[in-house]
């Protein structure tokens, strides 16, 4: 273009370049939900935006309806409380809800709504609004007074309709257009220069940053630019760089987004690059200061303070404490350390497995076609056998280094959320110096001399991401569980009733809990074994034994212990090793691992899809009577689903036709993820790769 027009009261000028800078917050986003809109049209002063919210005053002794769980709803709340009668807070459980305890005590966190349906044309005696707010949970809301919408807003720019394609989907945007659904602003370099047209350029388009201070970073760089000291790549490379973006962190309202640790201060460095490669000046672009980076870590400590979805068993020596919302004031949140935040928040993670403990259907390139079967130990065997132990090691240690790369990460955090990994380690994994008188010994143990650095090397990577990482003991000496998954095919779970393998298991462990005390940040807890055999003679003997050894070494590090298929049980056991009645010293706090899977047994096959979607959400109802407030229970359990997939057998498969497939799907992953959410402390999908997937999840 040769020039930007702009008529301003029928009075034109012609720019050599424009800046945009009109912000985030004007357009307001209304959400499209049954019924709202005939509210509206109904009593229009009884509902508003919260862009319009002014005082509370307004509304005294009212029942007031927030939309919205994020910052905004949550601070209305707070000023509503001493005022309002009820207040109920709507959330659907967003990646950005800030935790229910930060309401006030006349606050209640209900579901997403489903409808809002009106009776009448005049307020009620109370001025209540004449109608019902129906909850997608089937319960009605009555007698509200107001309904403030705390839904965020939308990218608009009204006075360039010609670089508008509304209702066009993000994912469909052209390289012409800037905005479609609303959710984008599509076709910008570093989120500041139109590729197209680099004299039209942006400032404020991310958010999540520390705003000002971003800002004029944006505004240094668009000076360089359009002064002539600096000069953007060609319009190819800018359009590679993007289309790489979007293929990392995928379209919509994420793009923008500088949440992740370490993301604003990357892309201003990247800023800072830009202006001083090509700067044809003396004076160069500096970047953050010490000052600034200091002042960084403590918002990104008080951020993940406030997002923490547990409460923090640590985090107060009088753990029968009952927190209102009175009590959390900025100097609780500023105690909490970041291990207790990584630790103790909703997890939301998947399996990493089949990396540290071989299984053939998942990685079947690891076995060469004279392995005896289908575990680590049949694996290692036969890549002796065939290419020695030099080539062997080196195999197995590009398996180990690889299992994970760059952009695994960046998928896991900004497309999948991910905040953990579980992460399957076995015995042999520790070095050979814990493979004596097992099936690993002599020559098969030098092929792990390096593992053990690898797992720690990976626990750093994910650590800088913002993801924890539980290790899960998988393949203990013997095996809790005759599967190959546990290391070796000999059909037996050896280890209960050996006083040899529980010994070694112990040692194992202990060691692992020591080096979470050596400089290895992000470990979240550790799993004693994984999928015990129901009701194994002197389990829970040796699970108190080992957490009383690891409580010598750590003891706020979380234990997770594999429920050996019978939930209720774990859960009384670890509500003993939880009560809040212990004295001094205190034992580790003891999370349940439990494991579900629709995929195996003939009643299963016998099943829909549909029926099995249906179970699916009461499928944690021994949780029930575990939960609640803890001072009434004098305890805490925490259950965490360690695994569970969307694949169903083909006989399940069969009961419908193919084109309900996909649907089907994601209707029971979606039924899996509220259940998870709604009664367990976090879960892991297992797992995220497969051998035969490439770089995709699986």
């Amino acid at each position: 273009m040769e020039g930007w027009r702009q008529s301003i009261h029928r009075v034109k000028q012609e720019f050599d370049a424009v800046i945009i800078a009109t912000g985030h917050y004007h357009a307001c986003n209304i959400p499209d939900i049954p019924g709202l809109t005939t509210w509206k049209k109904a009593f229009p002063d009884r509902v508003q935006h919260s862009k319009l919210y002014r005082k509370a005053d307004r509304f005294r002794d009212q029942n007031v309806l927030l939309v919205g769980a994020g910052v905004s709803s949550t601070d209305i709340a707070r000023e509503l409380g001493p005022v309002a009668k009820t207040i109920y807070q709507v959330s659907r459980g967003g990646q950005y809800d800030l935790p229910p305890f930060l309401l006030p005590e006349n606050a209640t966190r209900v579901g997403a709504i489903q409808s809002f349906g009106l009776c009448g044309s005049e307020l009620s005696e109370s001025g209540a609004i004449p109608g019902t707010v129906t909850l997608s949970s089937g319960q009605n809301l009555c007698d509200v007074h107001h309904v403030i919408l705390c839904t965020g807003y939308h990218v608009s720019f009204p006075f360039m309709k010609e670089f508008h394609a509304d209702g066009v989907r993000a994912e469909d945007a052209d390289e012409r257009v800037l905005v479609t659904d609303g959710q984008q602003t599509h076709n910008l370099h570093k989120d500041i220069f139109y590729i197209s047209d680099p004299t039209l350029a942006f400032v404020g388009v991310p958010y999540h940053v520390a705003t000002f201070s971003f800002f004029e970073f944006q505004a240094i760089a668009i000076a360089a630019v359009f002064a002539g000291k600096t000069s953007l790549p060609s319009e190819a490379q800018m359009r590679a760089e993007y289309q790489a973006r979007l293929v990392a962190k995928g379209a919509g309202r994420n793009f923008h987004s500088m949440k992740r640790p370490g993301m604003e201060i990357e892309y201003v460095n990247d800023l800072v690059r830009m202006v001083n490669e090509d700067n044809r000046r003396v004076e160069k672009m500096s970047g953050h200061t010490q000052k600034w980076h200091e002042a960084y870590q403590r918002r990104l400590q008080r951020t993940e303070a406030l997002m923490a979805r547990k409460a923090l068993k640590s985090s107060t020596e009088d753990s029968s404490r009952h927190f209102t919302s009175n009590d959390v004031v900025v100097s609780d949140m500023l105690a909490l350390f970041e291990d207790e935040v990584f630790r103790y928040r909703y997890q939301h993670g998947t399996n990493l497995g089949s990396i540290y403990c071989l299984e053939r259907w998942l990685y079947g390139s690891m076995f060469d076609e004279n392995a005896q079967g289908g575990s680590e130990l049949d694996a290692v065997q036969a890549s002796l056998q065939t290419r020695g132990l030099e080539a062997t090691r080196t195999k197995w240690e590009s398996h180990w280094n690889n299992a994970l790369s760059n952009d695994d990460l960046i998928w896991l955090t900004e497309r999948a959320h991910c905040n953990c990994i579980r992460l399957p380690v076995g015995y042999f994994t520790l070095g050979p110096e814990f493979c004596h008188d097992t099936p690993f010994a002599g020559e098969l143990s030098e092929v792990y001399r390096d593992a053990w650095a690898s797992v720690r090397t990976l626990i750093s990577r994910c650590y800088a991401r913002g993801i924890g990482v539980l290790l899960d003991f998988h393949a203990v000496p013997g095996g809790a569980n005759p599967h190959e998954h546990s290391g070796t095919s000999s059909g037996q779970a050896k280890l209960w009733n050996d006083k040899s393998n529980l010994s070694l298991a112990t040692h194992c462990l202990t060691f692992i809990a020591h080096e979470t005390t050596q400089n290895l940040p992000g470990v979240i807890g550790i799993q004693l074994c994984n999928e015990s055999i129901w009701d194994p003679l002197g389990m829970y003997d040796w699970y108190t034994e080992t957490i009383s050894a690891i409580n010598s070494i750590t003891p706020t590090l979380p234990i997770y212990i594999s429920d050996g298929w019978d939930l209720s049980r774990a859960l009384r056991y670890a509500q003993t090793q939880n009560s809040i009645q212990q004295t001094p010293p205190y034992t580790n706090p003891v999370v349940v691992d439990t494991h579900k899977y629709w995929a195996f047994t003939p009643e299963d096959h016998a099943k829909s899809p549909q029926t099995i979607i249906s179970e699916s959400n009461d499928c944690l109802s021994p949780v029930l009577p575990f939960t609640g407030n803890v001072h009434d229970h004098a305890s805490a359990t925490a259950t965490f689903v360690g695994e569970y997939s969307c694949a169903l057998n083909p006989a399940t498969w069969s009961h419908i036709s193919d084109s309900e497939k996909d649907l089907l799907t994601k209707e029971f992953g979606q039924a899996q993820s509220r259940a998870w959410q709604a009664h367990a402390c976090g879960s892991a999908f297992w797992t995220f790769k497969m051998g035969t997937c490439a770089d995709t999840a699986c």
